[in-house]
């Protein structure tokens, strides 16, 4: 079971590449919520700012150097075990933040095959075929809020119903 106590906040990127796309994490079959899809990133360490616990998780689960990113939404997320402290960062993809290991990897470096380091495997996806995708509930809600609107390409209505039986 999760210790909640122990998780002070966690942090996520939206990464958005060139062509609209964002990059998701797949949860693996064995983890809690497995199969979700959300938003790469991680738990605050002792004495890390918001800002490197999302640089830390995002080279730890993919390899990309994020050299900075903008706030640009916090929420409480409730679970079955308690609540947690949401906060999701933007940053628009950039090549020169690419591992040599990627750059071996990827045919083009618009779209990179980032590496998969703690997901089941990572895509790169536009808003309206993300919400296709079994989504972690709180990313559904959260692409319908206007700060994710305003950084990723046009897309329709978000239905919140297809979440309701989901309890995590």
């Amino acid at each position: 079971m999760t210790d909640v106590k122990a998780i002070k906040h966690v942090t996520v990127l939206l990464l958005v590449n060139k062509y609209g796309e964002f990059l998701l994490g797949q949860r693996h079959a064995d983890s809690f919520a497995a199969g979700y899809y959300e938003l790469p990133g991680g738990k605050q360490e002792a004495n890390e700012s918001l800002l490197e616990t999302v640089k830390r998780e995002i080279y730890e689960e993919t390899t990309y150097k994020l050299a900075d990113a903008k706030l640009i939404y916090e929420t409480p997320v409730a679970y079955h075990f308690g609540t947690i402290p949401l906060h999701v960062f933007y940053a628009k993809l950039a090549k020169n933040a690419l591992s040599e290991a990627v750059l071996a990897n990827s045919k083009e470096l618009e779209r990179p095959n980032l590496l998969a380091n703690e997901a089941a495997k990572l895509i790169w996806v536009k808003p309206e075929a993300a919400l296709k995708l079994p989504l972690l509930p709180i990313l559904r809600r959260m692409l319908d809020t206007e700060a994710f609107r305003s950084v990723l390409a046009p897309f329709g209505k978000v239905d919140l119903s297809v979440d309701e039986a989901i309890k995590l």
